[in-house]
């Protein structure tokens, strides 16, 4: 099985059975709808309320994790990790946040395998999500990660002509990254 399936599946299978929305983001999904590249760690974005942290966390025996710091760490808006033991694999949780970009894409998740040829399918943020958030990640680091860059433009090559170009100009002009979105796209058509 793919190390990042078996480390993620845990969590996966008590945010379901606890009927908890949740959607995978950051480098793994703009892998599975980009240009693949290696990672350490997993993230996702979960519809939970702070008190609900440690009722998640407590069936979760295949990880690390310590309740308290993560039911704080939710409390004032920042992610808390899990550590999946059989993998070393850091699995970040965030809150869902309160932006209309986020509650918007939130709405738009896509199902689809952590690798292809997978049978089981997990929620992701949609692609047009990732690329308006990689950018944001892109100008808060500097606009230096070459990294989250790649990510971009990554995305946007493999999926072309599917992305709804119409919600990525809507959520990069909501969140203030319109220029950065319009700087990839010319970078593209140079390539």
């Amino acid at each position: 099985m793919n190390p990042l399936r078996r480390a993620l599946e845990p969590l996966a299978d008590v945010l379901e059975a606890k009927a908890i929305a949740y959607a995978i983001g950051g480098s793994v999904a703009s892998s599975t709808f980009g240009t693949g590249r290696s990672t350490l760690d997993i993230d996702l974005v979960a519809d939970l309320r702070s008190h609900e942290v440690q009722s998640l966390i407590a069936p979760l025996s295949a990880y690390y994790s310590d309740p308290i710091a993560a039911e704080r760490s939710f409390d004032s808006g920042r992610s808390f990790n899990l550590i999946h033991l059989a993998s070393m694999t850091k699995l970040d949780v965030f809150p869902l946040g309160m932006r209309n970009f986020d509650r918007e894409s939130f709405q738009h998740r896509v199902m689809a395998p952590l690798m292809e040829g997978e049978g089981r399918l997990f929620p992701f943020r949609p692609p047009e999500a990732i690329i308006v958030q990689k950018l944001e990640w892109f100008r808060l680091g500097g606009e230096l990660s070459e990294r989250q860059w790649g990510d971009v433009l990554g995305v946007l090559r493999v999926q072309g002509t599917s992305l709804n170009s119409h919600r990525v100009r809507h959520w990069a002009a909501s969140i203030g990254v319109s220029d950065l979105l319009q700087r990839a796209e010319e970078a593209l058509r140079k390539s």
